[in-house]
């Protein structure tokens, strides 16, 4: 299997991203300062990494398992194109009303590679496939 190659630049306090042991799906990302995560807040955490991601593929952040089952945290976007080349930045969501405080260092996130898929968009007046089943059916269609 070919290998993606992703250069890393670090900024002051910032951390090489790392691979746990295994076969794990991305590289860990963590913070490059302490934070405090304001109660039902949203911010933006640094994680001191720059990245050159080769064209054609993406970055997509994600959740990290065990910050998402042992803390009021999620990640609330994130998805950095191939041509960015600024700090990598984590943009969490704490759902508690209480303050969440993050130390230097901590992992906060994770980042997986994707390919981006070449797109060619249309605008039509009536779409040219089949109708479907579901067809303009939305939240809660599946449920019986």
């Amino acid at each position: 299997m070919d290998k993606l190659k992703i250069e890393i630049q670090l900024m002051p306090g910032g951390l090489m991203p790392t691979q746990a042991d295994g076969s794990p799906a991305g590289l860990d990302l963590y913070s490059r300062e302490e934070v405090r995560v304001p109660g039902r807040g949203v911010m933006g955490v640094p994680t001191g990494v720059k990245m050159a991601i080769p064209d054609g593929w993406y970055g997509k952040i994600e959740d990290r398992s065990g910050v998402a089952l042992s803390t009021p945290l999620s990640k609330k976007a994130g998805v950095i194109d191939p041509d960015y080349r600024g700090e990598v930045v984590i943009i969490l969501q704490n759902i508690s009303d209480y303050p969440r405080f993050i130390d230097k260092g901590t992992k906060i996130a994770q980042v997986t590679f994707h390919k981006r898929p070449i797109l060619e968009v249309t605008k039509v007046e009536k779409f040219t496939e089949n109708e479907t089943l579901r067809g303009d059916k939305g939240f809660g269609s599946s449920e019986k």
